[in-house]
This record gives C-alpha cells, sequence and structure tokens, in this order.
C-alpha cells in the first residue's frame, strides 16, 4: 500500500484479492495500534475528511479500511523508501530479551488469527458447520503454536479436517465428525513430537 512518491498509504480496500489481515477485526486492531504508537496518520484528503464523522460527544469515528494513511516521520518527504525501511528495521532497546519476548508474543497473535482462518477456510471447503468450532479447537491452535510454525501448523489442520471430512463419508453425523477434528489435531501433534 505505500506510495513512495508520495510518501502515504493507498486505502486498504484498494487492495485487490490480498488480504490485509486475517479478520478484518483484527485490521482494525492493527490500523488503531499504528495510529496509537503513532507511526501512522490520517492523510488530509477530501475522501479522509469524508469517512470521519464528529460525535456530539467530541469523539469521532472513521472507517479504517477506507481512509488513506501517511508516516508519522518528521520530513518524511525528504526520506527514499529504502531509507524508511532502514529506520523501521532498526530495533533500539535496552532490554533486547524483552523485545525477543514482545516480538514472540506478536509472532503467537499473528500465527494464531492465521490458524483461526484457515480453519474456517476448510470448515467451509469441506462443508462442516462453522458454529460448531468451540473452544477445544481454539485451545488446540495455540497449542499447535507452542511447538511448531504457522506452516506445520496448516499442515496439520489440513490433515485434520480432511480425516474428519473422510471420516463424515462413513455416515456419521456431522457433528460428531467435527468432534473428532480435535482427536486428529491431538493425533497429528503427538505424531509429528515423536
Amino acid at each position: 500500500l505505500y506510495d513512495e512518491n508520495n510518501h502515504s498509504f493507498k486505502s486498504i480496500d484498494s487492495l485487490d484479492g490480498i488480504k490485509f489481515a486475517p479478520t478484518m477485526k483484527y485490521g482494525f486492531s492493527i490500523i488503531n495500534e499504528l495510529l496509537q504508537y503513532p507511526l501512522i496518520k490520517l492523510k488530509n484528503t477530501q475522501n479522509t475528511i469524508n469517512g470521519i464523522t464528529f460525535n456530539e460527544n467530541g469523539s469521532y469515528s472513521y472507517t479504517p479500511y477506507m481512509n488513506e494513511y501517511q508516516l508519522n516521520i518528521v520530513n518524511s518527504h525528504l526520506l527514499d523508501f529504502s531509507d524508511i525501511v532502514k529506520n523501521c528495521e532498526y530495533i533500539y532497546s535496552d532490554d533486547i530479551q524483552e523485545t525477543k519476548r514482545e516480538a514472540l508474543d506478536l509472532w503467537k497473535k499473528i500465527g494464531f488469527q492465521e490458524l483461526k482462518e484457515y480453519t474456517y477456510y476448510l470448515f467451509e471447503k469441506y462443508n462442516f458447520y462453522i458454529k460448531y468450532i468451540g473452544d477445544a479447537i481454539i485451545e488446540k491452535l495455540e497449542l499447535i503454536l507452542e511447538d511448531f510454525s504457522i506452516s506445520q501448523g496448516y499442515a496439520i489442520l489440513y490433515s485434520s479436517v480432511t480425516g474428519a471430512a473422510s471420516y463424515k463419508q462413513t455416515g456419521i453425523a456431522h457433528k460428531h465428525a467435527v468432534y473428532s477434528i480435535n482427536t486428529y489435531i491431538s493425533n497429528n501433534i503427538a505424531k509429528r513430537k515423536s
């Protein structure tokens, strides 16, 4: 979304066929955090002004995916893209161990959302009811991230859901097939650990 010439970001809804974040709610959270720090700021355009609604109590609301943003760096127009990337890549920290822990926590949050979205995708693909994705399956996603990468998690989920889909073909109840996904995930985790 970054436009090198104007040092600004196009609106997220201009992405064609690429998801900004695993879920729209998570995308809103990312934008709010970037605005809060503030690493980015709303770009002053007519579209941005039209997208902001001012409330009577002095607060305002906006549509995060429709607005344009710009970097909140003094004299950012003097920087080229490679300078901006270098500035963003350099992490200054008095306590690098704390920074590593924060990065791991952030990775786990992102990974969890990715695995959750993939689970919804697989459920739709194999005609399982999404409403049956319960706490047990969600807990398994967190368990996967304790020992495996996101791509390994994809493999575990794919194998588990396809196994349950095959099991469903034997004529068992739909709900029972969904419950078997938990067992398949546990078995896949145990097999890969051993």
